[in-house]
């Protein structure tokens, strides 16, 4: 197929190799801990995929729920507007074309302030002696308009702890962040990350399904995209 192939050859020039304090007391936090998979309705008002459900490629990944900002610039920062954030919203088996605004593939990205990586990726900058040919925002954006989620999920502070409000509120405005992004105070996506032992971990899910179709290592960021590219063209 064609539509992407401009965009696979801009990711191919790239090559491998990658890497608590309370919450606000002034500002009702929920974790999201409580949270029961399949419990949320998924946007195309059809019931999400049933179980098994794991965190291995091929597996179907749980309904998990976070909190989060669905546009944190929009909201100026303001921890007080957090809002729920499921992977059902994500969920478009009857659009996975991605015609109308519809879902193929959902990109979660799980980050760290501690990660070097994840710091440069959004900077478009280098580390470690890898480059990030542009801020991921504008990876993001490309590819939008053919079916392209992104969802960043914050797991940890600087000190390597589980990331509480204060930390997702510094790391988001630091960065300007406005594609969703939500907290995982509860490690509950990080469990998958822990399996592959790295940060930032890139999961590639089939919104049709809600398969996890590949994770990949942040410090690659051409086999990233060729990785969501190819999703997408299937």
């Amino acid at each position: 197929m064609r539509i992407l192939s401009t965009l696979l050859g801009a990711a191919l020039a790239f090559g491998a190799t990658g890497c608590g304090p309370e919450p606000m007391d002034t500002v009702a936090f929920d974790d999201g801990s409580q949270a029961v998979p399949g419990g949320r309705r998924s946007t195309a008002a059809l019931p999400y995929p049933d179980a098994p459900y794991g965190f291995s490629i091929g597996s179907t990944i749980p309904n998990l729920d976070f909190m989060g900002f669905p546009d944190a610039a929009a909201v100026d920062y303001d921890p007080s507007k957090l809002s729920p954030i499921s992977l059902a919203d994500y969920y478009d088996p009857l659009d996975a074309q991605g015609n109308n605004g519809g879902t193929r593939v959902l990109h979660i990205n799980v980050t760290a302030g501690w990660c070097g990586y994840c710091r440069a990726e959004h900077t478009g900058g280098s580390f470690n002696g890898v480059k990030y040919a542009r801020p991921i925002s504008e990876e993001a954006d490309e590819r939008a308009p053919f079916g392209y989620r992104y969802l960043e999920i914050f797991a940890q502070d600087s000190q390597a702890n589980p990331a509480q409000l204060k930390d997702l509120v510094a790391w988001a405005s630091r960065y300007e962040l406005y594609h969703p992004i939500a907290i995982d105070s509860a490690e509950k996506i990080n469990a998958l990350r822990r399996s592959f032992g790295f940060f930032p971990a890139n999961i590639i899910i089939d919104t049709r399904t809600m398969r996890i179709l590949s994770v990949v290592d942040g410090g690659s960021p051409g086999a990233i995209w060729r990785a969501v590219d190819t999703a997408l063209e299937d």
